[in-house]
């Protein structure tokens, strides 16, 4: 089914994803193979782009009160892969932050 939609015109995609569209049920019959055609049409429609945009670094300074917050390692928390998880897939920057801590005098 996915290689002869792989051999049509764009406009015909563009209405075959409006078709898909239409049905929004999840009992009907149809809906598996529309989530399955539309999966497809989306991509070749709208195509990911990788830009750096989307990799680039923040800084967040987080003021240093006392040793505690030197103990939480806040870097490794936000790098970890069940944080990352929790993060929604529309979110394009998926980096950590660097976290730098500002000192008193």
């Amino acid at each position: 089914m996915l290689s002869r939609l792989f051999y049509l015109l764009l406009y015909s995609i563009k209405d075959i994803d409006d078709q898909a569209d239409v049905i929004i049920i999840c009992t009907d019959p149809l809906y598996n193979p529309a989530a399955l055609v539309q999966s497809y049409t989306q991509h070749v429609l709208r195509p990911h782009i990788d830009s750096l945009s989307n990799h680039v670094r923040y800084f967040i300074k987080i003021p240093f009160i006392n040793k505690g917050v030197d103990f939480i390692d806040l870097q490794s928390v936000l790098r970890n892969k069940d944080v990352m998880n929790c993060i929604p897939k529309y979110f394009k920057n998926l980096e950590p932050p660097i976290i730098c801590y500002k000192y008193n005098k």
